[in-house]
């Protein structure tokens, strides 16, 4: 799964997201965790990172950015658990969150919670 000279950088990064999604079909991918002053579990990281960074590029390229509900809600549970609790000093490195209503779309909820205005 290294990459080759000569893909694309599109190849590249999906050779990525394929070896990631064959990663979290191992339990054990949902059980590394660290302490920041609240847990942080690296497979939900990744999710969230996944999710955020997606809709980045979605929003930057005008593009769809649709999710199945059961990966948005578990990102949510997570962002809402992790973000809100960070010691001052690690939150720092995140954007401030964009409010958004409660009955916001889960998407759209997240993406605030992380800095960035849905």
């Amino acid at each position: 799964m290294g990459g080759y000279a000569g893909d694309s950088p599109r190849e590249l990064i999906g050779q990525h997201v394929h070896a990631l999604a064959a990663a979290w079909q191992e339990p054990n991918a949902w059980q590394g965790t660290t302490d920041l002053g609240v847990t942080l579990v690296w497979g939900r990281i990744a999710l969230t990172e996944m999710v955020v960074h997606g809709w980045d590029l979605a929003t930057a390229t005008d593009q769809p950015f649709d999710l199945p509900e059961p990966t948005l809600r578990a990102c949510w549970e997570y962002v809402s658990e992790f973000l809100p609790n960070l010691p001052a000093a690690v939150r720092a490195s995140w954007s401030p969150a964009v409010p958004a209503p409660p009955d916001a779309p889960l998407l759209d909820r997240i993406v605030g919670m992380s800095g960035r205005k849905p």
